[in-house]
């Protein structure tokens, strides 16, 4: 026993306990965090492969400088919500909604025109496929009730 004797703490030796994190925000975080680099990752391919073969497809430096900071932000939110941040979960919904809208018009307009016997338009398609699938369950687990009650916007 120490001498004097500490005084009664009703939050415990460290201080006040911490708010748990429900497995509904950890895996939006999660997943918004895939998702930006997935986004961010294309962007700075694409950026790439503009400058590579510029006098055919240049116009791809132009289109990923708005990819490539759209996938930073997401990845930059998606670290926020895991955070705590309370305006993380409305702001990553609106970025989040920018590729699920896209990639969802896209896998619609290559099921109905693309060449899928073609290796480059399945690969094309799984990408679309993968931008989707994570946007839309992040976006999902964004609006859980869970996810807003840990974000205190519930």
């Amino acid at each position: 026993m120490s001498y004097p004797p500490a005084p009664y703490r009703p939050d415990g030796p460290s201080g006040p306990t911490a708010r748990r994190r429900p497995a509904t925000a950890t895996a939006a975080g999660v997943l918004a965090i895939a998702c930006g680099l997935v986004v961010a990752g294309a962007g700075a391919a694409g950026m790439v492969w503009g400058i590579v073969a510029f006098g055919e497809v240049g116009w791809l430096v132009f289109l990923c400088a708005f990819v490539l900071p759209l996938g930073v932000a997401i990845l930059r939110n998606g670290a926020r919500l895991l955070s705590g941040d309370s305006e993380a979960g409305s702001r990553l919904n609106q970025l989040l909604g920018i590729p699920a809208s896209l990639s969802f018009i896209a896998i619609g307009n290559m099921v109905v025109q693309a060449d899928l016997a073609r290796s480059e338009a399945q690969h094309q398609l799984a990408g679309f496929i993968t931008a989707f699938v994570l946007a839309a369950a992040a976006m999902a687990l964004a609006e859980a009730r869970p996810t807003k009650a840990y974000l205190g916007s519930l």
